[in-house]
C-alpha cells in the first residue's frame, strides 16, 4: 500500500469519526426515543431508515452547496440554531404534556422524520462540519465520510426498538416524557447558542 493510500485513508478515517462526533448517535438514543414513543417496532424502523437517509441526503446537498443554499435564502447558521430549537421545544412539550402509548401507534410514520433527519442529525454543527471536509479534503473525501457515519448512525438509532422491548409499554412512557424534558433542554441551549451567536456577530459590526 502507498504512502498516498494511507495518507487518504487517514483523513477518511479522520473526517468519518469527526462526523460521527457531531453526529452523536448515541447521545441521540434518549431522544429518539422521546420522538418515537407512539410508533410500533415496524413504524419505528421503517421511519428512523426514511429520516436517515432524508439527512443524509440533506447533508451531502448542504457539503457541497451548503454556503450558496444559505446565502440564496439569507440564511446564517445561527438562524438555523434558533429555527431548529424552536422545532425541538414544541416537540418536547408535546411529549411531556401528552406522553406516548405504544398500543395506539401512529398510522403516519412521517411524523417524527423531520425532528430526527432535521435538526437533530442535520444541524448547524453538522453542515459546518460537512462544508469544512470539502474544502479542507475534496468532494470524494466528503462523500465517502458522510456516507460511512450514516450508515454508521442507522446502525446506532435502529436500537431504539430494543430499548423499547426491555423497558415494556410504561416503562418507555416513563422514559418518554423524561427524555422530553431533556429535548426541551437541548432545544433552550440551540436557541441559546443561536442568540448567543447573532448578539455577537452585531456587535462585532458595530
Amino acid at each position: 500500500m502507498s504512502e498516498e493510500t494511507i495518507q487518504t485513508l487517514r483523513i477518511l478515517v479522520q473526517s468519518t469519526a469527526v462526523l460521527l462526533i457531531v453526529l452523536d448517535p448515541f447521545g441521540l438514543l434518549p431522544l429518539v426515543v422521546a420522538v418515537t414513543g407512539k410508533m410500533s417496532n415496524k413504524q419505528r424502523q421503517r421511519m428512523l431508515t426514511r429520516a436517515v437517509l432524508i439527512a443524509f441526503a440533506l447533508l451531502l446537498v448542504f457539503a457541497f452547496a451548503g454556503t450558496l443554499i444559505l446565502s440564496l435564502f439569507k440564511i446564517t447558521l445561527e438562524d438555523l440554531k434558533v429555527g431548529g430549537g424552536l422545532l425541538l421545544l414544541v416537540i418536547a412539550l408535546s411529549i411531556v404534556v401528552g406522553g406516548h402509548s405504544q398500543s395506539e401507534p401512529t398510522p403516519d410514520v412521517n411524523a417524527g422524520i423531520v425532528p430526527i433527519a432535521s435538526p437533530l442529525l442535520v444541524g448547524p454543527g453538522s453542515i459546518a462540519t460537512a462544508v469544512v471536509i470539502v474544502g479542507h479534503h475534496g468532494p470524494f473525501i466528503a462523500a465517502l465520510a458522510v456516507t460511512i457515519a450514516f450508515f454508521l448512525t442507522w446502525l446506532v438509532l435502529r436500537a431504539t426498538s430494543l430499548i423499547y422491548r426491555v423497558l415494556g409499554v410504561s416503562g418507555s412512557d416513563a422514559i418518554a416524557r423524561i427524555m422530553g424534558v431533556l429535548l426541551a433542554a437541548y432545544a433552550v441551549g440551540l436557541i441559546r447558542e443561536g442568540i448567543v451567536d447573532v448578539v455577537r456577530a452585531v456587535s462585532k459590526t458595530m
